[in-house]
Order: C-alpha cells, then sequence, then structure tokens
C-alpha cells in the first residue's frame, strides 16, 4: 500500500513539474542595456514593458552596468519605454515570439534644457530727456 501511494505521489509530482515546464516554454525573455549617447551605461533607469494585446505590464530598473532583464513574458507585441531624470524617454515596440531571448538595448538621448529670463525695469524719468537727446547724471563725491 505504501509503494502505490509513493508511486502515485511521484508520478503527481512529475506531471506537476512537467506542467509548469510547459507553461514557462510558452514564454519569451527580453533584456538588454541602456545607454547615453557615448555608449555609457545609464544605471537605475526605469523600464516599463507592455504587452499591447493583454495590457499586461512589467517594470523593472536598470543595474549599475545599465543592464536589465525581462524572463518569462507571454509571447506577444510589447512597446518597451525607458525613463530617467536628466534623459529624453525612448520607445520601441517588439514582437516577442514563444521561447525567444529578444536583446533590446536602448540607446536614450540628453534631455535639452532651457532657460527663460524676463528682467522687468522701470525708467526713472526725471534723468531722462524726452524733448532732447542729451541724458544727464549727477555724481557726488564721497570722502
Amino acid at each position: 500500500m505504501f509503494r502505490l501511494f509513493a508511486r502515485l505521489l511521484i508520478t503527481a509530482l512529475g506531471l506537476i513539474a512537467l506542467g509548469g515546464t510547459v507553461g514557462f516554454a510558452q514564454s519569451g525573455q527580453l533584456s538588454g542595456r541602456v545607454t547615453d549617447p557615448q555608449g555609457a551605461a545609464i544605471p537605475d533607469a526605469s523600464v516599463l514593458i507592455v504587452n499591447q494585446e493583454r495590457n499586461f505590464k512589467r517594470d523593472t530598473k536598470t543595474d549599475g552596468l545599465g543592464a536589465y532583464s525581462a524572463p518569462y513574458l507571454p509571447a506577444g507585441r510589447y512597446q518597451v519605454s525607458a525613463q530617467k531624470d536628466g534623459f529624453s524617454g525612448a520607445n520601441r515596440v517588439i514582437q516577442l515570439t514563444v521561447g525567444q531571448s529578444f536583446v533590446l538595448d536602448i540607446q536614450m538621448t540628453v534631455a535639452s534644457t532651457s532657460t527663460d529670463v524676463t528682467v522687468q525695469a522701470e525708467a526713472n524719468n526725471s534723468s531722462i530727456e524726452l524733448d532732447t537727446a542729451s541724458l544727464s547724471t549727477t555724481c557726488r563725491m564721497r570722502k
């Protein structure tokens, strides 16, 4: 009786393990590096991976070498976007197939910065002659 129970248990565990393997075999993997225009790694960048057909989302971060990895993604069409302060966001669309290990390196550009300065001043009309083309100023000597 014990041997029969042991065989049934081993068979059940084997089927469960086989079912898990089949589930993983129906997925793919996405990995790559996020770099700047000179090829330097961008650590701690956010990489968002969205399956456009199922609205499945996976969010990951790059490591110190700018590398990211997203294993066990269901096959399908994905939009991959990378974000990091100081850089312009980057978006790519890929098609991931069953069993595929897709390598997607993303190069981000440095975000442009601009500063607007507005200067406002009021003219003191007492020192400006509006009727003639002359300007006068009074200077005092201090000791």
